[in-house]
C-alpha cells in the first residue's frame, strides 16, 4: 500500500512539475521586454566577440514572441483545462482539494502566475486516504488538458476511452501527456524560429530600400 501511494504521490509530482515547466515558458515568451534591436549583418558581428553576437541574437529572440496571440491562446488553454473541477459521485473536486494551487495572483512574479505550489503534506495525506479519488482528479485533468492540445495541435491521436482509474493508468497518460508536451515545446520553438527568421528578412529588406532610396536620393540630386 506504501509503495502504491508513492507511486501516485511521485506521479502527480512529476505531472505538476511538467507542466509549471511549459507553461512558465510560454508565458515568458509573452510578457518578455519589448526590444529594439536588429539583426547583426556580417560586417557587425565581425566587430565582436562570438558570446556578444548570440546574446544580441538571443534578445531578440526571446522579445520575438511578445504578446502572440497563439501563445496567449496556448497559455490559456493550459490554465483553463487545469482548473477545471471534477465530479466525482456527485462532488466537485479540483487541484485544490488535493493540495495543489498557484500562488497569490498578486504576489507572483507573472511569468509564475500559472505554475502550481504543491503542499505536499497535505497531497499525502489525501492520496493516504483517498488514493482512487486522487487518481482519478489528475487523470481526468491530463485527459482533458491532452484532449485540448490535441485539438489544438490537430491531432487525433487520442481518443477518450477511459473508464477505470488506478495507478498504472495515471502514469501511462503522464508519459502520454509528456510527449505531447514536448511536441508542443518544440512547436514554440518552431514558431519562435519561424517569426525571427521573417524579422531578419524584414530588416534586411529594409535596409536594401534604404541603401536604395539613398543611392537615388544621391543620383537626382535630392
Amino acid at each position: 500500500k506504501d509503495n502504491n501511494e508513492d507511486s501516485i504521490f511521485n506521479t502527480v509530482t512529476s505531472f505538476i512539475e511538467n507542466y509549471n515547466e511549459i507553461i512558465k515558458e510560454i508565458d515568458t515568451k509573452i510578457n518578455a521586454n519589448s526590444c529594439t534591436l536588429k539583426p547583426l549583418t556580417s560586417e557587425e558581428k565581425g566587430a565582436i566577440t562570438e558570446n556578444e553576437a548570440k546574446e544580441w541574437d538571443k534578445k531578440i529572440k526571446d522579445s520575438i514572441l511578445r504578446n502572440n496571440s497563439d501563445l496567449n491562446s496556448l497559455s490559456s488553454l493550459f490554465k483553463n483545462a487545469m482548473n477545471k473541477s471534477i465530479d466525482i459521485d456527485g462532488k466537485k473536486y479540483s487541484l485544490y482539494s488535493i493540495g495543489i494551487k498557484t500562488g497569490n495572483y498578486f504576489t507572483t512574479s507573472k511569468n509564475e502566475r500559472g505554475v502550481y505550489e504543491i503542499d505536499e503534506e497535505k497531497l499525502k495525506q489525501t492520496i493516504k486516504d483517498d488514493p482512487d479519488k486522487v487518481t482519478k482528479i489528475v487523470t481526468s485533468l491530463a485527459e482533458n488538458l491532452y484532449d485540448k492540445l490535441s485539438t489544438k495541435m490537430k491531432s487525433n491521436s487520442l481518443k477518450s476511452s477511459y473508464t477505470i482509474y488506478n495507478d498504472k493508468q495515471l502514469t501511462s497518460n503522464y508519459n502520454d501527456y509528456s510527449k505531447k508536451i514536448t511536441a508542443m515545446a518544440e512547436k514554440i520553438q518552431k514558431i519562435e524560429d519561424k517569426y525571427y527568421k521573417q524579422f531578419t528578412q524584414m530588416e534586411k529588406a529594409m535596409s536594401v530600400f534604404q541603401t536604395q532610396q539613398t543611392y537615388l536620393s544621391g543620383f537626382f540630386g535630392f
